[in-house]
């Protein structure tokens, strides 16, 4: 995570609240009045934002909030709880721990820890996360479903830390089965089908990809990897089938594609180690390439896969182990992985 100092902020970022409290800081911006009115009414934002320290917000304009379907998100989300805690759990997910200046973005994606923990919106330790990225010339904020944000109003200091003014509410990451109803992940959805995954057979093991925190699934999601399944599905039982989807399922670990290495090892939940390896600018886990990255889920993240593995099959994949020399791991290759997978960024 990369941290400024106050004094290297006041020299690169506009001056708008220095030397004020985030509330007041906020009250000089004439296009916030909604979010300010949604503070307002929370005692426990307007308590924190009181005392705040050592903090980035991302506030959403009058006119992103203006554009936002409340009603959409509020129909998507899984949570009984009411939609004032829903509104209030998708604030505080604006808000992210330590500062960080546009400055700092890069091509190379930082996912930092927002102050989101409840357990009832979220299963990953240490805060659901946000993408902070550059999309070409453009400071980028990444959430669910690989949506992003612009930034049109950047590193205003306030006396604990930063204000960035966004121009897309950010949307708090649901679970991996809403991720995975959507257009992107069809032919993962038809694996899940063709399977039977989807029935009460499945449940268990549905419900522990879906509610073991910090879990990471790496979804076979092409045409290949479908004829795969079909291949290596045909007369199996219900533990192998289990094995196959468990094969996919990393739980414990939440692996951004920042922190992937090569040579490391992956503890799966059918209980086999998997290996990660780089070949030129592609990532392969026992031979099945990476072609789609990050996807934030409730509980860790999802990437797509080209092929579907079992720990039978997964060698005959294998690249060749050469010498390489690994090259950074940046923007260049998550286009490259999301036009391979047929996704639009």
């Amino acid at each position: 995570m990369l941290v400024f100092s106050s004094t290297f902020l006041i020299f690169f970022a506009p001056v708008w609240g220095q030397g004020h409290g985030l509330i007041a800081s906020l009250q000089q911006f004439s296009d916030l009045s909604i979010f300010n009115g949604y503070v307002r009414n929370s005692s426990k934002l307007t308590s924190f934002f009181t005392s705040a320290n050592n903090i980035t917000l991302f506030v959403p304009s009058d006119s992103a909030f203006k554009e936002w379907n409340l009603l959409q998100d509020i129909a998507l989300s899984s949570h009984n709880s009411s939609i004032s805690d829903q509104i209030e759990a998708l604030l505080t997910y604006h808000i992210v721990n330590g500062t960080f200046s546009t400055k700092g973005f890069s091509d190379r994606p930082r996912f930092a820890s927002t102050l989101i923990s409840n357990s009832i919106f979220t299963n990953v330790t240490g805060g659901q996360r946000v993408e902070l990225v550059m999309n070409g010339a453009n400071p980028v904020i990444g959430s669910y479903n690989r949506t992003t944000s612009g930034i049109s109003t950047s590193d205003a200091i306030f006396a604990g830390g930063l204000i960035h003014i966004i121009d897309k509410v950010l949307t708090l990451p649901g679970d991996a089965v809403q991720l995975i109803a959507q257009q992107a992940f069809g032919y993962f959805v038809s694996i899940l089908t063709a399977g039977n995954y989807i029935s009460q057979e499945f449940v268990a093991d549905v419900r522990n990809a879906i509610f073991t925190p910090n879990t990471t699934i790496f979804a076979p999601n092409t045409q290949q990897a479908l004829d795969d399944f079909k291949t290596l599905s045909s007369g199996s039982s219900h533990e192998q089938l289990a094995a196959i989807l468990n094969y996919h399922i990393i739980p414990g670990s939440t692996i951004y594609s920042p922190e992937f290495k090569h040579s490391m090892t992956l503890h799966t939940a059918q209980g086999m180690n998997a290996t990660m390896t780089f070949q030129g600018n592609t990532t392969y886990i026992n031979g099945a390439k990476i072609i789609g990255l990050d996807y934030l889920t409730a509980n860790g993240v999802l990437h797509m896969f080209a092929v579907c593995s079992t720990p039978s099959t997964s060698r005959a994949h294998q690249p060749l182990r050469v010498p390489i020399r690994l090259p950074p791991r940046g923007l260049l290759h998550r286009m490259q992985c999301q036009s391979l997978a047929g996704v639009k960024i």
